[in-house]
């Protein structure tokens, strides 16, 4: 039969018994919260499963960890490699008696040596360690009577479970301070253990540079900041605009510090349609002013993509009348996989731009051919704007003075500042870093 409509919006979908509620607990007196039962981010590799709440009650998780097992195996796999070792140099001291003739090296004073050397490590000393954990032999690691080296499971599980740290130091070289400001790193084959006294004189230190005066109104005039840093070699150019506070500045130029950079480069020559109008991507090369292109004339075009892989074609102006500027500019994108956008500037120079951000190794080269007698000339084509990565300097107004910092310490981080800018109290040079002694 035909069907009525009883119940309406909301109330029609509703059959909810009881409300949903995320799941409330404390970890170490932190309060959490999750949509699930099945924590898995509340503790660094730990699961738990939130199975019956009891508001109040404190439940202890203890986590018990077995932190010999890989140290166990790392000696047993040095020991083993250990035997064979010694079974090989063992091996040039047999007789046979059948042929009358011993291994190839019996009697070599170097593999003698060698082996002598191999069987003092384990048993010598390691200096810097406690007494009674500073030699293999004291741990259950020792020979037995036939010479094989072997491990005494009993005492080794013992000097594990409680000294493991003192175990782990006969094999991994280690170092502490006594300084908690001075932490220990590494240590090479060149390192000579013992103690060594360490005095600083001279914290490290990042290149720095503070106006000289209070800057306390907007610039009366455009000015260009220009910086080089030291550690990658490029160069920006930070336009601040007349008006701007010192607040202005110091965001604009950490803006353009810790912009990516993609390359541009520009053409030398610009050329015309009649000495003064500029050409477009549309203009045929018969319209280019001066040039007299002819048909058949080549252009040889040459370049390196970001990468540095070169590429090279050869453009002709088939019809110098139909042929455009814009034909060019579509097989220079071509001719780079379209990793590289070209164009046309208002005053008529060939632009190309990479399309990625970053070190470039970009270049394009046009060697106009000219075989008709023309002087059709693009010029070269040189960077407008090198390609970068953000750089690692920071600008900050301190007490109402422009600061210009690098964040790297050292004598290899630094920046140079190409010109003086008086409003700002800024003085062109180079700033550098100092090393810590």
């Amino acid at each position: 039969g035909a069907m009525a409509r009883t119940t309406t919006g909301v109330d029609a979908r509703s059959a909810e018994l009881q409300a949903g509620q995320d799941s409330l607990f404390r970890i170490n007196g932190i309060e959490l919260s999750r949509s699930t039962n099945t924590v898995t981010d509340a503790v660094q590799g730990i699961t738990l499963n939130l199975l019956e709440a009891e508001e109040g009650e404190l439940v202890e998780v203890t986590i018990n960890k077995d932190d010999t097992s890989a140290l166990r195996d790392n000696i047993s796999s040095f020991v083993n490699s250990f035997n064979t070792a010694m079974s090989l140099i063992n091996e040039q001291y047999s007789f046979d008696e059948g042929t009358q003739s011993s291994g190839p090296l019996a009697g070599d004073s170097t593999i003698l040596g060698l082996q002598t050397r191999l069987r003092t490590i384990v048993t010598s000393q390691v200096s810097g360690l406690d007494d009674g954990f500073n030699a293999l032999v004291l741990v259950g690691v020792n020979f037995d009577r036939s010479g094989r080296l072997q491990v005494d499971d009993e005492r080794l599980t013992e000097a594990l479970n409680e000294n493991l740290e003192q175990v782990r130091k006969l094999f991994v070289a280690q170092g502490s301070t006594s300084n908690n400001n001075i932490e220990f790193v590494s240590s090479n084959s060149n390192t000579r253990p013992g103690n060594y006294s360490i005095e600083v004189t001279q914290n490290a230190a990042r290149a720095s540079l503070l106006s000289n005066i209070e800057v306390n109104d907007a610039l009366a005039e455009d000015e260009t900041l220009s910086l080089v840093d030291k550690v990658t070699g490029k160069p920006t150019k930070i336009e601040l605009s007349a008006g701007s506070t010192l607040d202005d500045i110091v965001a604009r130029i950490n803006a353009e510090l810790s912009s990516e950079v993609a390359e541009v480069r520009r053409a030398s020559i610009a050329n015309t349609l009649d000495g003064n109008t500029a050409i477009l991507a549309s203009t045929a090369f018969a319209d280019i002013f001066g040039a007299s292109v002819q048909d058949g004339d080549t252009i040889r075009v040459n370049g390196t993509k970001h990468s540095g892989e070169s590429v090279s074609r050869i453009f002709s102006i088939e019809n110098a009348t139909t042929t455009t500027v814009g034909d060019l500019l579509s097989e220079v994108r071509s001719m780079f996989g379209g990793q590289v956008s070209a164009s046309m500037d208002a005053e008529g120079r060939i632009v190309i731009t990479d399309n990625q951000v970053g070190n470039s190794n970009l270049t394009l080269t046009l060697i106009e051919q000219n075989e008709g007698g023309g002087s059709l000339n693009f010029g070269s084509i040189e960077v407008e704007t090198e390609g970068r990565l953000a750089l690692d300097i920071t600008a900050s107004n301190k007490d109402n003075r422009l600061s210009i910092d690098h964040n790297g310490f050292g004598v290899r981080n630094g920046f140079n500042v190409q010109s003086d800018i008086a409003s700002l109290g800024l003085s062109s040079g180079e700033f550098t870093g100092s090393d810590v002694q």
